[in-house]
C-alpha cells in the first residue's frame, strides 16, 4: 500500500461500531476492569473527534499529542494506544493503527512539522530510520517509530518554541501547564485528569515538580475525585508562589540586560 493511499484511509466511528466491539471483547470473556478501560477509550476518541466522527492516523496523531500536552505519563498513553489499536483491528481498519512501522511506507506523510522524505537504509532495533525535513528546514533522521507513534513530531524546534512563549519553567516545574485548573478529560476513562481505575477501585494521582503522588484507592470515583481536587489545591497553591518568584528573577535579567546594553553604549 501506497504512503498516499494510506494517508488518505479513514473510519466512520458510530455508537454501533463501538458497542459491538465491547460486544465482541465480552464475548471473548475480557474482564470487566479490561470492558470499562476498552470503552472509554473508544469513547474518548470519538467524544475527541469533530462532528464528522472520522477517524484516520492524523487525527489519531493529534489525539495522543493532545494527551501527552495534558500531562499523560507515557504508561497510560500506551495503554490508550493498545486499547484504540485494537478497536482498529476489529472494525478492519489497521492501516491507520499505531504500530512498529518496521516496513511501512511513510514517503511523503506529515507528522506535526516533519515530513518523511525517504529511508536511510539504517536502522534502529529493527525499525527502519527515515529522513524528514522539519517545518524550520533542518533534516534529521528518525525511526518510522518515532514518527508514526507520535512522539517526535519536530526536529526540537518545536519544544524550544513552545517553552519560550508559553512555559514558564522553575523548578523543575511547568507552571504553566499546573497552574490550569480543568480537571475535565476527554482522554480519561473516568473522564477527570488524575482519576484511572484499578483493580475495580478507583486511584486518584497528582504528578509536581517531576514526582508522582498517589492519593490512595477508592469504592466510590467522587472519591477519588474529591481527593484529586484536594490536592490540585494544595499544588496550585505552590505553584502561584513559585510563579511570583519566577517573575521576579525574569524582571531582573531583562533588569540585567537592559543595564549591560545600556553601559555599551556610554
Amino acid at each position: 500500500m501506497t504512503s498516499e493511499k494510506t494517508a488518505d484511509i479513514s473510519h466512520q466511528m458510530t455508537a454501533e461500531s463501538m458497542t459491538a466491539f465491547i460486544r465482541m471483547e465480552t464475548d471473548k470473556g475480557v474482564s470487566a476492569n479490561m470492558l470499562r478501560r476498552f470503552n472509554g477509550t473508544v469513547k474518548a476518541v470519538y467524544d475527541y473527534l469533530p462532528e464528522d466522527k472520522l477517524l484516520s492516523r492524523e487525527r489519531l496523531l493529534e489525539w495522543r499529542r493532545d494527551m501527552e500536552k495534558q500531562g499523560y505519563s507515557d504508561v497510560t498513553i500506551r495503554n490508550y494506544v493498545k486499547y484504540i489499536n485494537r478497536y482498529l483491528d476489529f472494525v478492519g481498519c489497521s492501516e491507520i493503527r499505531f504500530n512498529r512501522g518496521k516496513a511501512k511506507d511513510i514517503a511523503g506523510i506529515t507528522f506535526g512539522n516533519l515530513t518523511a522524505i525517504e529511508p536511510t537504509g539504517a536502522k534502529n532495533r529493527g525499525d527502519i530510520v527515515w529522513k524528514c525535513v522539519c517545518s524550520c528546514g533542518n533534516t534529521i533522521d528518525l525511526p518510522a517509530t518515532r514518527l508514526l507513534s507520535g512522539n517526535t513530531s519536530s526536529c526540537g524546534c518545536l519544544q524550544k518554541s513552545h517553552l519560550k512563549k508559553v512555559n514558564k519553567t522553575f523548578a523543575n516545574t511547568n507552571l504553566a501547564q499546573v497552574l490550569r485548573d480543568n480537571p475535565i478529560s476527554t482522554v480519561s476513562v473516568s473522564g477527570y485528569v488524575g482519576v484511572a481505575p484499578k483493580r475495580d477501585k478507583w486511584q486518584a494521582y497528582i504528578r509536581y515538580k517531576g514526582v508522582n503522588y498517589f492519593l490512595g484507592c477508592y469504592d466510590d470515583m467522587e472519591d477519588a475525585i474529591k481527593a484529586r481536587a484536594r490536592a490540585k489545591e494544595l499544588v496550585i497553591e505552590d505553584a502561584t508562589k513559585l510563579l511570583e518568584i519566577y517573575e521576579e528573577l525574569q524582571q531582573e535579567a531583562v533588569a540585567m540586560v537592559v543595564q549591560g546594553e545600556t553601559s555599551g553604549q556610554t
